[in-house]
C-alpha cells in the first residue's frame, strides 16, 4: 500500500476530516468513533452529531447546521425521537449563536415539550434558560423573566446549585435591563455566592463584573 498517496483522514459521508480539525483528544475520539461505527444506521446519525459539534467548536456555523440537520433526518427515519431532540438542540444552539431568534425560539418550544413529557427536569431547566436568553435578545423581557423563574424553581427542587447560579446570573441581567434595581443585585449577588461556593472561578468573574455594573 502506498501510504504517501493517501490523505491523513480523507472524508466520510461527503464530510472532510482533516488533521486541522483534530486539535483535542475529544475531537480525535469523535473522528475515530465515526470510522468505527460508520456502517451502523444509528451510528451514522450519532457521528453526524459529533461532526456538527466539531464544527460548532470552530464557529463553522453553516457546516454545523448542515450536519445537525442531516443527523435529525437520520434519526427521523429511524423513529428515534430522543435522537431527533438531540439534533434539534444542536440546531437551536446554532440559531441562537447566529442570531436567528425566531427559529431558535420555535425549536426550544419543541425541545421543552419533549423534556416535560419525559420528566427530564435537568434538561427542562437548561432549555428554559436557553429559551429565556432568546427572549431577552428579542426584547421580550417579561417572557424571559418568567422562563428564568420557572427554570430556577426546577433547579431548586432538584438541588442543582450550579444551574441555579447560572439562571440567577441571567435573571439579574434581565432585571437590570427592566430597571429593577432592587432585584438585580440580589440575583447577581446570589449567583456570585454560589459560583464561589462551588469553586467555579470562571463563572464567578463574569458574575462579579455584572454586579459591578449596577
Amino acid at each position: 500500500m502506498n501510504m504517501a498517496r493517501q490523505e491523513p483522514w480523507g472524508t466520510w459521508g461527503g464530510w472532510p476530516i482533516t488533521t486541522e480539525t483534530l486539535k483535542t483528544p475529544k475531537r480525535i475520539f469523535c473522528v475515530l468513533a465515526t470510522y468505527f461505527t460508520a456502517w451502523q444506521p444509528a451510528g451514522v446519525a450519532s457521528n453526524l452529531i459529533n461532526l456538527a459539534n466539531l464544527y460548532d467548536d470552530q464557529a463553522r456555523w453553516p457546516e454545523a447546521e448542515a450536519a445537525f440537520q442531516r443527523a435529525f433526518e437520520h434519526y427521523h427515519e429511524l423513529g428515534d425521537r430522543s435522537g431527533e431532540i438531540s439534533a434539534l438542540t444542536g440546531l437551536a444552539s446554532i440559531q441562537r449563536q447566529t442570531g436567528d431568534w425566531e427559529r431558535a425560539a420555535e425549536l426550544y418550544r419543541e425541545i421543552f415539550a419533549y423534556h416535560r413529557e419525559q420528566g427530564d427536569f435537568y434538561q427542562l431547566g437548561v432549555t428554559l434558560h436557553n429559551a429565556a436568553i432568546v427572549d431577552f435578545n428579542q426584547g421580550l423581557l417579561q417572557q424571559a423573566d418568567q422562563k428564568l423563574r420557572y427554570a430556577l424553581q426546577v433547579y431548586q427542587q432538584m438541588g442543582e446549585y450550579l444551574g441555579q447560579a447560572e439562571v440567577l446570573n441571567t435573571l439579574g441581567i434581565v432585571a437590570r435591563q427592566q430597571g429593577q434595581r432592587d432585584i438585580a443585585p440580589n440575583c447577581l449577588g446570589a449567583a456570585l455566592t454560589i459560583f464561589q461556593g462551588v469553586g467555579d472561578a470562571g463563572a464567578a468573574a463574569p458574575a462579579l463584573s455584572n454586579l459591578a455594573t449596577l
